[in-house]
């Protein structure tokens, strides 16, 4: 009977919290690539998708700032000294498994190049 308790007490925890470990066991990860001369602790990228209604903040002052997972359509809107810099779109067709999204910055004189690549087995065009 305690057997059958501890099961049903396992399958609970990860019923519960099965989206969270998700997200760290399959973590989507972010590269930056800068060319030329940039500030980066003003770089920002943020993630809209159609399951959250906010706006989700993923990199900022050199570092990834949280994990997220993309279910299906979402935008990445990168922004540069607190301007819109690009927008790029993605669908993830496979939601289990992590992507790598390389972000390539380059500078030339007042203008500023951005670039995007997604690396994984959910990378769809």
């Amino acid at each position: 009977m305690i057997f059958i308790g501890a099961c049903l007490f396992i399958f609970m925890v990860f019923y519960v919290l099965h989206d969270d470990m998700i997200k760290q066991l399959f973590r989507n990860k972010i590269i930056i690539t800068t060319q030329g001369q940039f500030v980066e602790n003003s770089l920002q990228i943020k993630l809209v998708t159609e399951a959250m209604p906010d706006t989700l903040l993923i990199y900022e002052q050199y570092e990834q700032q949280s994990a997220f997972q993309l279910n299906g359509y979402g935008k990445f809107l990168v922004y540069y000294q607190g301007q819109l810099m690009a927008e790029f779109e993605h669908v993830d067709l496979n939601t289990n498994i992590g992507n790598t999204y390389h972000f390539y910055l380059s500078a030339k004189g007042d203008s500023v190049y951005v670039d995007m690549r997604v690396e994984g087995a959910g990378s769809g065009k």
